[in-house]
């Protein structure tokens, strides 16, 4: 049995945008592009798109921090991106290893490379530590070849989606989304059947 992790990706609708990221496609005749980009302190993901076949790409992502009018870089992780089918998404998921964590302004930048010609970058600013409490507390998690339950406490009612993502390694092999829940007061159960064989 192949080791797999869950990861879950809260969007509150009311406050979020739908893209924060900043992209760029430089690639004259490449197609592939990153298409989105998410990232905190703990891991990051970042969803590769092209409307042609595409085959050994990189992928580099750095973590860095503003330090003064420059950036210092905190962890950098490069990616093989072995085939990128045409028309689908392929999406990369990493962890940082960054130690002990700083309250401020963070940037993630990633960059799509063909050798050493860059196809696209972007970039993703988010902050940690601010006094912004999140609305809603995840109680439990628990995966099973039926689906996945996610047990959730809301400190505010909450309207929000849901996306899960099966990964192997740094491959999201399964992804499903749940949208438009909502909790007011009570803590409830949110189940999702992934639909997904290996």
């Amino acid at each position: 049995m192949k080791a797999a992790l869950f990861l879950l990706t809260f969007y509150l609708i009311s406050v979020f945008p739908a893209s924060a990221s900043e992209n760029s496609h430089t690639g004259e005749t490449s197609t592939a592009y990153i298409a989105d980009l998410y990232s905190d302190l703990e891991s990051f993901d970042v969803t590769i798109y092209s409307d042609q076949p595409e085959n050994n790409l990189n992928l580099e992502v750095l973590l860095v921090r503003p330090v003064g009018t420059n950036e210092e870089m905190l962890d950098r992780q490069v990616f093989s991106v072995d085939s990128i089918p045409a028309n689908k998404q392929v999406i990369k998921v990493g962890f940082w290893n960054v130690g002990s964590s700083e309250r401020g302004a963070y940037k993630i930048k990633a960059q799509l490379l063909e050798g050493n010609k860059v196809l696209s970058e972007s970039e993703y600013n988010f902050a940690y530590g601010t006094n912004s409490a999140s609305r809603l507390q995840v109680n439990d998690l628990v995966a099973n070849s039926q689906g996945i339950s996610v047990a959730l406490s809301p400190k505010e009612a909450s309207l929000f989606d849901i996306e899960y993502m099966l990964v192997n390694g740094s491959d999201v092999v399964y992804t499903t989304k749940a949208e438009k829940l909502s909790l007011t007061s009570a803590p409830d159960i949110f189940f999702r059947s992934l639909g997904y064989t290996s």
